[in-house]
């Protein structure tokens, strides 16, 4: 009978035929060339112990995917892939390292809510620089109902910002490489709380440039953070930490050629009986009975004053010591109170005003729906959306010009892709912990979000013209669209937008039929 092969060997098996060509040798040997480009020191980078020669940096992961997207293009072999692990299939030919948690790291990770969070960064030098391939079924995370079994982390630099980062990409054994599951944790400050605060802020600065104009930033091709799911960063962060904590115990072995870590957890000790904690062993006297004693001789004398003075004085410093230390004690506590209550004040107004906008909004939706009448025409139904979602959608007249184009337009799919954009799209994009935003999108509204267009279009300066729009007297990007499921000419709508970071609105630059792609200027 075949022995079953590993887990470990079931994943890497599936990675290297979901990326076909792109694991080969020929294609390694490749990346080696391309990485030799760029040569780090990493003794003069923050955590730079984290880092190998052999690996790529962030840079060179997005230009090679750009390569892949360009040659996808050429061939016209099908949609473009930019989810390609150029860093993953290196990185993972260079030092693989296995991990697999017992059940009590197991049962640590899931309860864990911020315990991990206190862990020292610095313990990731005893895992990196590698690339590892963590095994988490027993989470049972799942994310967009698909399962995530395994986790591959491995190093790189963002020569950009300057920083060390883990990137990290999903693994199942039934859907591959997981891509919408794609993050980063950048490994900035003392612990892994420090490096979770310094990932959701990259995110939201990213997102903001993002938007603002997505050409103009080398991350928008292969990067994206909208591509970056925070969840799945938060989950590796306490992984992770779980697996360099103090209390974690470590066992060491070669495994088919690549080094493996067992990660185990000690039981806890018994408790000890209720009421027997405290209790202390009575004191044993050393004084002999009364009848076995020595007669004191006649000239004996009693404890000098000096040494009773003595004792009473340690005894006092010793008291005045424990009273300043509780003084202290409750000074640091007080301090911590007010803190706390001036953290809930400032939440509590801030509350409090989006409470107030938010009913100025509900007042104004239902002044709307008192007088409301189906709207019949595309534009009708924009000019509608835009009153009963005025505080989470702008409407430029570019999208309602071509909402009124739209004649052959379907009014209640317009109505329902509008609808989608202000429910589901602006809580997505807005929201303090980031998400896959096209694929959460898609499964939560059936419509299909497009962020990017092909390097075809963005080569075509009269083409990228058609999506590019005036706005408070600045020139914006409005490539990213949500696609209508009509298919006729004339009627597939396509609603183009982007994102007002400072007022928190998606602004609506088009509404109406497809707009021109290099495909269609040849018909």
């Amino acid at each position: 009978m075949a022995k079953r092969k590993s887990f470990f060997t079931r994943i890497v098996q599936k990675a290297k035929r979901d990326e076909g060509f792109r694991w080969s040798r020929d294609y390694l040997e490749w990346l080696r060339e391309m990485q030799a480009g760029v040569v780090l020191d990493a003794s003069a980078i923050a955590h730079g112990a984290l880092l190998d020669s052999r690996f790529m940096c962030l840079q060179q992961e997005t230009f090679i995917r750009r390569l892949d997207e360009a040659r996808v293009e050429q061939e016209g072999t099908g949609e473009v892939d930019s989810y390609v692990y150029p860093g993953l299939t290196l990185a993972w030919e260079t030092t693989p390292v296995t991990v697999a948690y017992d059940e009590g790291c197991s049962e640590a990770i899931k309860k864990a809510d911020g315990a991990f969070m206190n862990v020292e960064l610095t313990g990731l030098e005893q895992l990196f620089p590698a690339c590892a391939l963590i095994d988490i079924r027993d989470l049972g995370f799942s994310l967009y109902e698909v399962p995530l079994e395994g986790l591959f982390v491995y190093p790189s630099y963002d020569l950009e910002r300057n920083h060390v980062l883990l990137l990290l990409v999903g693994m199942s054994l039934r859907y591959g490489l997981v891509f919408p599951l794609q993050s980063k944790l950048v490994v900035q400050g003392e612990t892994f709380g420090d490096a979770v605060a310094a990932s959701i802020q990259e995110r939201k600065e990213l997102s903001a440039q993002w938007w603002g104009n997505p050409a103009e930033h080398d991350l928008a091709d292969a990067f994206s953070p909208l591509d970056d799911d925070q969840s799945v960063m938060v989950l590796a962060a306490k992984v992770l930490a779980a697996l360099v904590a103090p209390e974690a115990k470590l066992s060491h072995a070669g495994r088919t050629g690549k080094h493996h870590i067992a990660v185990s957890y000690p039981t806890a000790a018994p408790a000890e009986p209720e009421g027997e904690q405290h209790r202390q062993a009575p004191a044993i006297s050393s004084a002999k009975p009364e009848d076995e004693r020595a007669p004191e001789p006649e000239t004996a004398q009693p404890p000098e004053c000096e040494d009773a003075a003595a004792e009473e004085t340690a005894r006092t410093d010793t008291d005045a010591a424990l009273t300043v230390e509780k003084l202290k004690q409750a000074l640091n506590e007080a301090a911590s109170k007010q803190a706390a209550l001036s953290y809930h004040l400032e939440q509590a107004q801030s509350t409090s005003a989006a409470a107030q906008a938010q009913a100025r909004a509900l007042k104004r939706r239902a002044q709307i729906l008192d007088t409301l009448e189906l709207p019949s025409t595309p534009l009708e139904s924009l000019d509608l959306a835009a009153g009963v979602w005025e505080d989470r959608l702008i409407v430029l007249e570019s999208a309602r010009n071509s909402a009124e184009a739209f004649k052959k337009g379907d009014a209640r799919e317009v109505w329902a892709v509008l609808r989608s954009m202000a429910v589901t799209l602006h809580p997505l994009i807005f929201g303090d912990i980031g998400t896959n935003v096209a694929f959460t999108f898609q499964a939560e509204t059936g419509f299909e979000l497009s962020l990017r267009d092909g390097k075809l279009i963005n080569n075509n300066a009269r083409l990228k013209a058609q999506r590019t729009f005036e706005y408070e007297g600045t020139m914006r990007d409005a490539t990213p669209h949500v696609k209508g499921k009509g298919s006729k000419r004339g009627e597939t709508l396509r609603v183009h937008f982007f994102a007002d970071y400072e007022k928190e609105r998606l602004v609506i630059a088009h509404c109406g039929e497809h707009l021109e792609t290099c495909e269609t200027s040849k018909i």
